[in-house]
């Protein structure tokens, strides 16, 4: 239910800074805590690099390419 998922203002004001760490350290527990479960990423390379074809569904495989490609930012 969406009333479940409502966070304070100031709450979500930290939650762009909570998910980028959890993207450059690998807390891939941290990640599945921040996105929803039913979360869809869609993925476009532009033709320059390579990306999914179809759209990674779900919280824990989004949450591991987040981590990858975490992992492999400088």
């Amino acid at each position: 239910m969406l009333a479940d998922r409502v966070v304070s203002p100031a709450r979500a004001r930290g939650v762009p800074a909570a998910f980028q760490q959890a993207v450059a350290t690998g807390g891939l527990q941290r990640l599945l805590d921040l996105i929803a479960p039913a979360v869809v990423l869609p993925a476009d390379g532009g033709g320059v690099v390579r990306a999914a074809l179809e759209p990674v569904v779900g919280a824990h495989p989004v949450a591991d390419v987040l981590r990858r490609i975490g992992a492999a930012s400088p």
